[in-house]
C-alpha cells in the first residue's frame, strides 16, 4: 500500500464514480482502477461495491475511509513541519553568548527572529569566548557570540558585529566618582579587578596594552570571574573595574557608579561566530541579523 493508493480511495469516496475520480488524480481510468484494486489486495477485503451502476462504499471501505483521510492529513503536517523547519522557518537555534552581548546584540536577535520567525526557539546558552568556540566544533551551540575577533580555530567563521566604547566602574566613594568622566593616566594608581586572562586573553591584552599607551602598568589585586562579581568588587571598593558602554548604561547597582572615558575611545570588538559546516538555516537568519545591526542600534560598527 502506498500513499497514492489511499489517496485515490479518498478522492473515489468523494466522487463514487471511477471516471471523475481518474480524472482528478490525473491518470487513465484503467490505471486508477489498478490503484484502488491493488489497495483491496493489500487491505485484504473490497473497499467499494462494484455490484451495480452506481459506485458505494462497502461497510469496510466506509470504516476504512475516516482513517485514510486522517493518515493523509497527518503526512502532509508531517511535510510542512519538517519544511519549515528545513527553510529555517521553525526549529531550534542555540545561541552562545558573552555577557557583555546581553546588552545590546542578544534582545535585538531575539526581538528580530520573533518577528520573522515566530515558531523558532532560541536556546540563549551564557559561555565564555573560549567554551563557545569548542561548543561550535562539538556541534552543541549553532552560533555564538564572542569577545574579540582574534580567533585561531579551524572551521569557525568569524564577523566582527558591533564595537563598543569602554567605561570604568567603581565605588561610589572613590574619588574619581566626582567626575563626569575619566583620563586612562588616572588611574595609574588605582587597583583593578579585572577577570581572568584565561577566560577572555584578547581582551585582556587589549586592556592591559591600552593602560600601557598611559604609561602604567594597571594593578591587579583581584580576578572574578563574571560580570556582577566585578561588580560586587567594584562596590566594596576593592578596584575599578572596565565595562562596556552598553553595560554601563543599562546597570544599576547600588554603591557603584559609571564613568565613561575621556581618552580616545578604545573599543571591545564583539564578534558573531559559527561553524563552516552548520546546515541550519536559522543560522543564516541570525547572521543577516547581525549584518544589521550598525543600523538600528547607536554603536559604531567594528572595523
Amino acid at each position: 500500500m502506498d500513499l497514492c493508493q489511499v489517496e485515490s480511495f479518498v478522492v473515489l469516496s468523494e466522487e463514487l464514480h471511477f471516471g471523475r475520480a481518474a480524472e482528478r488524480m490525473g491518470c487513465s481510468q484503467p490505471a486508477f482502477s489498478q490503484k484502488i484494486k491493488r489497495l483491496e489486495e493489500y487491505v485484504g477485503f473490497d473497499v467499494v461495491d462494484r455490484s451495480n451502476r452506481q459506485v458505494k462504499l462497502t461497510p469496510g471501505g466506509a470504516a476504512f475511509l475516516p482513517d485514510a483521510r486522517k493518515l493523509l492529513s497527518d503526512v502532509d503536517a508531517m511535510i510542512s513541519s519538517a519544511s519549515r523547519v528545513a527553510t529555517g522557518n521553525a526549529g531550534v537555534l542555540r545561541v552562545g553568548y558573552v555577557e557583555a552581548a546581553l546588552f545590546v546584540v542578544i534582545p535585538s536577535i531575539t526581538a528580530a527572529l520573533r518577528e520573522t520567525n515566530p515558531d523558532v526557539e532560541v536556546v540563549l546558552v551564557p559561555a565564555e569566548s573560549k567554551d563557545q568556540l569548542q561548543a561550535l566544533l562539538d556541534e552543541t551551540l549553532d552560533v555564538g557570540l564572542i569577545k574579540g575577533s582574534a580567533v585561531e580555530a579551524p572551521g569557525v567563521e568569524v564577523s566582527p558585529v558591533l564595537s563598543e566604547s569602554l567605561a570604568v566602574a567603581m565605588s561610589a566613594s572613590n574619588p574619581l566618582a566626582d567626575d563626569a568622566e575619566v583620563r586612562l593616566q588616572d588611574l595609574a594608581t588605582q587597583r583593578f579587578v579585572l577577570f581572568p586572562r584565561e577566560k577572555e586573553p584578547e581582551l585582556y591584552d587589549q586592556l592591559i596594552n591600552m593602560c600601557g599607551e598611559y604609561g602604567f602598568a594597571p594593578n591587579v589585586v583581584q580576578t572574578a570571574s563574571g560580570f556582577q562579581a566585578l561588580l560586587s568588587l567594584a562596590a566594596a571598593d576593592v578596584g575599578v573595574t572596565f565595562v562596556t558602554e552598553s553595560m554601563s548604561k543599562n546597570t544599576t547597582r547600588d554603591g557603584v557608579v559609571f564613568r565613561p572615558l575621556a581618552d580616545p575611545k578604545p573599543k571591545m570588538v564583539l564578534s558573531f561566530i559559527r561553524s563552516s559546516k552548520s546546515k541550519n538555516p536559522l543560522v543564516l537568519s541570525v547572521e543577516q541579523i547581525c549584518d544589521g545591526l550598525d543600523v538600528k542600534l547607536e554603536t559604531n560598527r567594528a572595523i
